[in-house]
């Protein structure tokens, strides 16, 4: 019985070493990756960035704001199929690092992740994250809201790189990555399908009258929000153009800028805002990003729109 208990005490010993061990190698990767994988942009912003202005949200901000045209201290994180919950916790780093911008913070939100369907992916988003999970008590504990056990998943130091373990090795080693060049921004240069995708991509699909009522958007607004009261950050909220958007995406916008009228948040809503000459098809990549030129001239209708008073 003795020497049982001591072969599985030594199993566990070695187990919860190579745990540890492989952890520490991993942290070590994790945190001098600066290139846009397994989120080295972000850690890229967190070891040497400091601005003014930040641009945060989804790829309609990464591909579509350009920070130079705000100014040279304007920065952009960004991140492709992100949504509100990503935004709040990456805030919530900033805050915790130091990093958080010195005036103000535009940041994209689709009305979309207002509706109660959204709320599965605002929670998942955060898992992201993970890495952050024994650093960062906010992210900690918006992923154990996931399910009462999931804290277990995080006994194991390893966990935390699950899902980037492999590029983290695999992507140096084949020289895939590029720096965060041009304050974050990344331009979409101009393809000769450009038309026909953007036509393509139009949502024609009919949906029930949309109710903005979930209570985890609004959850993760509101701490967004509190970090900017509390640090004196102007918070502007904006929702990206469409080509030509769905009669959803109207009706969710309409219903958010109600929702932020309560909250006393300036709303530049531009899927009905006047866009001028960006309607024309030829500025578009698809029906929601924009090409380079396009992104150009949105940047500087935003800026002007941000500097009225």
């Amino acid at each position: 019985m003795k020497q049982t208990l001591w072969k599985i005490g030594i199993v566990l010993f070695l187990l919860i070493g190579v745990d540890r061990g492989l952890a520490w190698y991993f942290d070590k990767k994790y945190a001098s990756n600066h290139f846009h994988y397994a989120n080295g942009h972000l850690n890229y912003y967190l070891q040497k960035v400091h601005c003014d202005t930040l641009l945060l949200g989804s790829s309609r901000v990464l591909d579509g704001l350009v920070p130079k045209v705000f100014g040279p201290k304007t920065y952009s994180i960004a991140e492709a199929s992100k949504h509100l919950g990503w935004c709040a916790a990456v805030l919530d780093l900033m805050q915790q690092f130091g990093r958080l911008p010195s005036h103000a913070l535009i940041i994209n939100i689709e009305p979309e992740d207002f509706l109660n369907e959204s709320t599965i992916k605002l929670k998942s988003d955060i898992h992201y994250l993970k890495y952050y999970y024994n650093k960062n008590l906010f992210i900690q504990s918006e992923i154990n809201r996931s399910s009462p056990f999931e804290w277990v998943k995080y006994l194991s130091s390893l966990y935390r790189h699950n899902g980037n373990s492999l590029i983290l090795l695999t992507n140096p080693w084949q020289q895939i990555g590029r720096l965060p060049t041009l304050n974050g921004y990344r331009p979409i240069s101009p393809t000769p399908q450009d038309s026909i995708r953007t036509l393509q991509d139009i949502d024609r699909a009919h949906y029930p009258k949309p109710v903005l009522n979930s209570s985890t958007a609004k959850h993760y607004f509101k701490h967004i929000k509190s970090i900017c009261k509390k640090h004196h950050i102007e918070l502007i909220v904006i929702t990206a153009p469409f080509y030509k958007p769905s009669e959803r995406s109207v009706e969710c916008s309409q219903l958010m800028a109600k929702y932020l009228a309560k909250e006393n948040t300036r709303y530049l809503n531009y899927i009905e805002k006047d866009i001028g000459e960006l309607k024309q098809l030829r500025f578009w990549f698809d029906n929601h990003h924009f090409v380079d030129v396009g992104a150009q001239k949105f940047s500087v209708l935003v800026k002007n729109d941000v500097l009225l008073p």
